[in-house]
């Protein structure tokens, strides 16, 4: 069981905050959009950091195991750190899915249409940042580090920069500037997940209790780190050349999008996946 809670939770910490910063990155981008026919094709893209999200939420009630224990979480909003996450990433949903819907379905005015897309934003990086604190918890020592907020703060910033250039290659493109501005801190992101993640791996040899010893919760700590690490250097290849690549066809271009989405979103499970598996409590 705990298998599942884990891998359900590292599923939903990879791509809900992902998605949630694409979503930001898109929203700052449309507005430099000049042409109102671009806008409108941004706007139908919104639907892929959207169901991202989503898809991560629906994911993570496994760990509730019903749907009751979802709605008893809820009440405990502005208590509870787990309650916040839940609540937060609820407001965001609505007003990202509501807008969604709304832009889709007809023209809405600039102002309109603005203040929406800017409330779904501000709601995301709230969303973020309460899932970010939301395992600093004291009676887990393994967890309750400046680097657990750093690594996925960091890792959802990287992801959902690549993420967020790719759908726009196919909302009418970007230019040379801006997405090298996205690949330069998609890198750098990942090298603060890098550095955060090795320096929690030095921490935990100094955590013990009297029956286990932090450091040998984690088996292939390294070994999913380095895998981290050729994922998020694969990823950034395969965008670079999707996004500077003039002479390539538009499927190839696609399919190294594709491929660099999915290798960035696997680099970021592999490093939640290896911080649940650090769980351990003062009494254990």
């Amino acid at each position: 069981m705990l298998e599942l809670d884990s891998t359900s939770l590292a599923v939903f910490t990879t791509l809900a905050p992902a998605g949630m910063v694409a979503f930001v990155v898109m929203a700052l981008l449309r507005s430099t959009v000049a042409d109102h026919a671009g806008k409108r094709r941004v706007d139908h893209l919104l639907a892929i950091p959207f169901l991202l999200v989503l898809s991560g939420f629906i994911t993570s009630t496994a760990h509730l195991g019903t749907p009751t224990n979802a709605l008893y979480v809820i009440t405990g909003a502005g208590r509870s750190p787990l309650s916040n996450e839940v609540v937060s990433v609820l407001a965001f949903l609505f007003l990202a899915g509501s807008y969604w819907m709304a832009a889709i379905s007809r023209d809405l005015p600039r102002q309109v249409a603005g203040a929406w897309i800017a409330a779904g934003s501000v709601a995301a990086i709230i969303a973020v940042g309460f899932t970010s604190i939301a395992y600093s918890i004291e009676t887990i020592p393994t967890w309750n580090t400046i680097y657990t907020p750093l690594a996925l703060v960091a890792g959802a910033l990287g992801a959902g920069c690549l993420l967020s250039e790719g759908i726009y290659l196919f909302a009418g493109g970007l230019k040379p500037t801006r997405s090298t501005v996205l690949l330069v801190a998609y890198a750098l992101s990942c090298l603060v997940v890098l550095t955060a993640m090795v320096l929690l791996r030095i921490e935990l040899d100094t955590i013990t209790t009297f029956v286990a010893k932090a450091s040998g919760l984690a088996m292939g700590y390294d070994v999913r780190l380095g895998f981290y690490a050729i994922s998020s250097a694969g990823a950034l290849c395969a965008l670079f050349n999707a996004s500077f690549r003039e002479e390539i066809s538009t499927k190839t271009r696609l399919a190294l999008a594709c491929a660099s989405a999915f290798a960035a979103l696997w680099g970021v499970f592999l490093v939640r996946d290896l911080f649940y598996q650090t769980y351990m409590t003062v009494g254990v």
